[in-house]
């Protein structure tokens, strides 16, 4: 899954995340959290949040809240 103006590494790292926490009904681990929070804060430019929740299997509250908290 290649996204217009990402780099390898974000792509790699939002597979990567995709893979563990879409379709989850439970909540998500602290240390899934932290690295969705850690992809959107080191991405250049910055995604838009509503995308990178729905390309994570994440609802973008949940992810504009992570990002809140930390």
């Amino acid at each position: 899954m290649r996204f217009p103006g990402s780099s390898e590494a974000f792509d790699h790292a939002l597979m990567e995340l995709n893979g563990v926490i879409r379709g989850s009904t439970e909540e998500v681990p602290d240390e899934l959290r932290e690295r969705a929070v850690r992809l959107y804060r080191d991405s250049d430019p910055k995604p838009v949040i509503r995308q990178l929740a729905r390309q994570l299997g994440v609802h973008h509250e949940a992810l504009r809240n992570w990002i809140r908290q930390d």
